[in-house]
């Protein structure tokens, strides 16, 4: 399967958008890019997402694109001249045609699900989106077209290294961090050594609880492109993280290609190209149970941001 999903980037600067409308219809965001997913499995090791714990997820390498607003009617996307995608296929490119994804609240390519499109390898996402000129079109609002100048094989001279986060407070057992509840845990990424140069570099930071509890709120934020803010850094306090729960951290590392203005100053425009890396969190009560709920969880990696399909 090829689903994919909402790439962190988008997330975190939807908070900036401002929308541009048109009568009832507004444009807050439309992105559009190529991303590398990473789980990080110990205090080291940064790898491409295993797709555990099923083949429903498509790949760690991915296409999406993105558009939010209100009272909007579906968006279209024309791929870059070279692109292999079958265009009149209904399966996965839905003929242009975005669908909107409750989820996420957004409308987004790669049918049915509408996650975007993953693949196993970045030279397959390259083969069916070239790199090149996309066009996206909102009826009734108007068209934008964005430039993907770099491959995504080639994300490497834009972005060199995945994030990979250094973790105080508790311990890495079976790919995940175990900590007790009643202690702070600090949260640091390695530095994006192309911060401050070339294309706008932003940084995204992300956590959020898995499956319930009622008094944990996701902690986004973001930097733009100052070199004096090239890293990640964040403490959860103590008594913050509930007994029990598990609990996803990601950060990502952007470089954002192409800008389009002519929507007007509001909306959030733009062509990128993303590593991002997650690892899961368990808050457990003592040191000694960790390797017994470690277990229970079935070493488990909890992704960002993924769903599986229906």
């Amino acid at each position: 399967m090829n689903t994919k999903r909402c790439p962190l980037l988008l997330v975190i600067l939807l908070g900036l958008a401002v929308t541009c409308s048109t009568s009832a219809q507004t444009v807050d965001a439309i992105f559009l890019g190529k991303s590398v997913e990473n789980v990080q499995t110990d205090a080291s090791t940064v790898v491409p997402n295993p797709q555990t714990p099923g083949p429903t997820y498509g790949g760690a390498y991915g296409f999406q694109v993105s558009v939010r607003g209100t009272t909007l009617s579906a968006p279209t996307v024309t791929l870059a001249a070279g692109s292999t995608m079958p265009t009149a296929d209904a399966t996965g490119h839905n003929g242009g045609l975005l669908g909107y994804n409750a989820s996420d609240d957004e409308w987004a390519y790669g049918y049915p699900n509408y996650n975007g499109w993953g693949q196993t390898s970045a030279s397959s996402i390259d083969t069916l989106f070239a790199t090149g000129d996309y066009s996206v079109s909102v009826p009734s609002v108007g068209s934008v077209t964005l430039t993907l100048g770099t491959s995504l094989a080639n994300i490497s001279s834009l972005i060199a290294n995945a994030p990979l986060f250094t973790l105080t407070g508790g311990t890495w057992s079976g790919n995940m961090y175990l900590v007790n509840p009643s202690q702070e845990v600090t949260i640091t990424s390695n530095v994006f050594s192309e911060f401050g140069s070339g294309p706008d570099a932003h940084i995204g930071f992300e956590i959020y609880q898995n499956g319930g509890g009622l008094n944990f709120n996701n902690e986004y934020f973001y930097s733009e492109n100052n070199s004096a803010d090239n890293f990640i850094s964040y403490t959860i306090n103590a008594n913050t993280l509930i007994s029990g729960q598990t609990y996803t951290v990601g950060g990502g590392f952007a470089a954002v290609v192409d800008l389009d203005t002519s929507l007007g100053v509001g909306p959030v425009v733009g062509a990128f190209l993303e590593r991002s890396t997650s690892f899961t969190i368990s808050a457990v009560p003592e040191p000694s149970t960790y390797a017994a709920i470690a277990g229970a969880l079935g070493l488990g990696i909890v992704m960002l941001r993924r769903r599986k399909l229906g």
